[in-house]
């Protein structure tokens, strides 16, 4: 996906657009490949509010919604990490705990 592209040159905002247009072009999709494409998108978009926005209840809302639309996602164990964590949750976190959830979820400090 060129969004991730995107993200790395530190274009979060084009990113979520590259990430919309995905999720617009599979919207009336079925089958194994737009179901791909569709997890990718919403877990990048989740992604990039969540780690360069820092747009918290917006990942959260959009993890939340890849746990809704795609149950038998690859990653959906992170997703539910990440929503059940929620905002306040998070923020309050010891270094120790975010560092755990971070980590269950393939993510680096």
């Amino acid at each position: 996906m060129r969004a991730r592209e995107l993200v790395y040159s530190r274009k979060p905002q084009a990113a979520l657009r590259e990430y919309r247009s995905a999720l617009d072009a599979v919207e009336k999709s079925e089958g194994p490949e737009a179901a791909r494409i569709r997890a990718q998108a919403l877990r990048g978009a989740a992604d990039v509010y969540w780690l360069e926005l820092h747009d918290v209840p917006k990942a959260v809302s959009v993890y939340r919604e890849l746990v809704a639309q795609m149950p038998d996602a690859p990653r959906r164990a992170c997703a539910r990490i990440r929503a059940a964590s929620g905002p306040s949750d998070f923020s309050t976190a010891s270094s120790a705990e975010r560092y755990s959830r971070r980590a269950a979820c393939g993510l680096r400090e």
